[in-house]
């Protein structure tokens, strides 16, 4: 006699297959996954979470998503969480209390689906960015302060991409030559059009 595997052998080996696969691609990835109910209580965490936040996931499963995030983005997240249960996914940036005290700033991405029950779920991708958060509010603070000195000193600053011929000029340009900016960069010799010729002279020769 011939043997054969039914149909629904096959099924299920090839289910339980792509189940490994996927767990094994969420366990190591860097970002963590979350997983939570339609009350968004965790119902699964992948390991990263505890490199991430410090948190063991057992610690952690059964409790509100909401509980660690900071008082001033609570309720941004709440809205945000009711809002993607009507439109099914969100992304959102906030700040979550790591285990040693710090908070630390959260991307996130997340959809919902229902599950074989029909219940409601939400699954969520997520990763820190606190650092990237820093840099881009030093960024922030230096120009800030760049801004302050340019204009106390009435100087203007300006970028020419030789190879686009695009000019691009800060506020404090126009007010020295008596214009508004009105787009937001020029084109090298139209801007040299405004310019005196014996200006146009010296310029030409500086950039040369």
């Amino acid at each position: 006699p011939c043997a054969f595997q039914p149909r629904k052998d096959f099924a299920e080996d090839a289910l339980r297959e792509n189940e490994a696969r996927y767990r094994s691609l969420v366990e190591n990835m860097s970002e963590f996954v979350a997983e939570f109910d339609a009350q968004g209580n965790y119902l699964y965490l992948s390991p990263s979470y505890t490199g991430t936040l410090g948190y063991s996931v057992e610690e952690r499963l059964g409790k509100s998503i909401f509980d660690l995030i900071h008082p001033g983005d609570l309720p941004f997240m709440q809205k945000t969480f009711v809002q993607s249960l009507k439109t099914g996914e969100a992304t959102a940036t906030f700040r979550i209390k790591h285990k040693n005290g710090e908070w630390r700033w959260i991307e996130t991405s997340g959809r919902k689906y229902a599950n074989a029950a029909g219940e409601l779920r939400g699954i969520t991708v997520s990763r820190d960015i606190t650092e990237r958060k820093r840099a881009e509010d030093e960024l922030s603070k230096l120009t800030e302060r760049l801004n302050l000195a340019t204009s106390s000193a009435k100087i203007g600053i300006w970028d020419w991409n030789l190879i686009k011929d695009e000019l691009i000029l800060d506020d404090q340009v126009y007010g020295l030559h008596g214009k508004i900016k009105t787009k937001e960069s020029e084109t090298f010799h139209s801007w040299m059009d405004g310019i005196y010729i014996e200006d146009q002279i010296v310029m030409t020769n500086v950039m040369q």
